[in-house]
């Protein structure tokens, strides 16, 4: 779960002089660690229904499926981090 969306994410930086070197790693970086984590977990889901009629539970906790998952969580942490602080937050009060 993307903080902000891709599309003004890639927009942004040209009316604020970013070089194109340091967008294209900064884009990178962000990309590299999301891409790994689904292409595993489809990769393992595409096994399991490849192999089996349906998916079983041994096939759902298997160690590579886990850590697809647990990659998942991780990944959408800092959202869900700020979503709970902004939820949390006390209303201002009219003075």
């Amino acid at each position: 779960m993307p903080l902000f969306s891709f599309f003004l994410v890639n927009l942004v930086p040209a009316p604020v002089g970013a070089r194109l070197r340091i967008q294209a790693e900064t884009t990178l970086v962000g990309i590299l660690p999301r891409m790994f984590v689904l292409s595993l977990a489809g990769t393992k889901l595409g096994m399991v229904i490849a192999n089996r009629e349906a998916i079983d539970t041994c096939a759902a906790f298997s160690p590579e499926f886990l850590a697809a998952l647990a990659g998942m969580v991780l990944l959408s942490l800092p959202r869900a981090q700020i979503q709970w602080r902004l939820v949390t937050q006390a209303p201002l009060s009219p003075s």
